[in-house]
């Protein structure tokens, strides 16, 4: 059981990992109610939303550096911008772009006056090795970012996660597996706030750890403006609370 229960801690630590990339800071918030391409990816592609992995293995899963317009490329067949592959770790990592109208429209260049959307599509698929503990990961991934027109954008999205691997440091390598899913709903980012003021996160982790029988565990973290928020996890052998300091000054702590 105290292997499920370090999975469970170190599941949370993933999820202030998360939760503080989610964050924002003054040169990804929006500022004013138009803003460039550049600006509106960078929103979208923290690095840090890389530590999904972590729900279940303890390794981050990598996904690259933001999107560059530069390295995109319009595909009419598709209306989208294709952007070339990068390999991160032993991971490599396809990508792609569609800009929107208000309605949703696909456009073949962005506008400042008329695109309201960003939607990106991650694919990514490799080996890491970490630490002796060898991962193989496939990780797919759409965020969507809405209200470029405006002075307030919201962020939505969906990944799915596969982690199988052998993890080392406890003395004889143990298999384990996972299957991680994250919705991310209604993430709000008013100009000026550094912090979502509103929306949420959630992870629901199915894995297999050693002979320790499967585990589920259901996360949910709620954005409300401050600086400080609870999450709470729930699996077979109960709650676990822990608070995050999305600001990063302070470890998470959880009980």
């Amino acid at each position: 059981m105290r292997s499920v229960r370090r999975v469970r801690v170190v599941a949370a630590i993933a999820a202030g990992s998360i939760l503080a990339a989610c964050s924002g800071d003054k040169s990804t918030s929006p500022s004013t109610s138009s803003v460039s391409l550049t600006q509106a990816l960078s929103e979208m592609s923290r690095p840090e939303l890389g530590a999904l992995g972590t729900m279940a293995m303890g390794t981050s899963v990598p996904i690259g550096p933001a999107l560059v317009p530069s390295d995109c490329s319009y595909q009419p067949s598709v209306q989208s911008f294709t952007c070339a592959p990068v390999t991160v770790g032993g991971v490599t990592v396809t990508r792609s772009y569609t800009l929107l109208t208000l309605g949703g429209t696909p456009q073949s260049q962005y506008d400042p006056t008329s695109t309201d959307g960003v939607r990106t599509n991650t694919h990514g698929k490799g080996t890491l090795t970490e630490s002796g503990s060898t991962f193989t990961i496939d990780d797919q991934r759409e965020l969507v970012l809405t209200g470029l027109l405006s002075s307030t954008h919201v962020l939505n999205g969906t990944s799915v996660t596969r982690v199988d691997g052998t993890l080392a440091g406890t003395g004889t390598p143990v298999s384990s597996s996972s299957t991680i899913t994250t919705r991310i709903a209604n993430l709000t980012l008013p100009t000026g706030a550094k912090y979502p003021t509103s929306g949420t996160i959630t992870t629901d982790v199915t894995g297999q750890f050693a002979a320790v029988p499967q585990y589920t565990m259901h996360i949910v973290a709620t954005f409300d403006g401050s600086s400080t928020l609870s999450v709470t996890m729930t699996g077979g052998i109960g709650t676990t609370r822990c608070s995050i300091d999305l600001s990063g000054t302070a470890k998470p702590s959880c009980a």
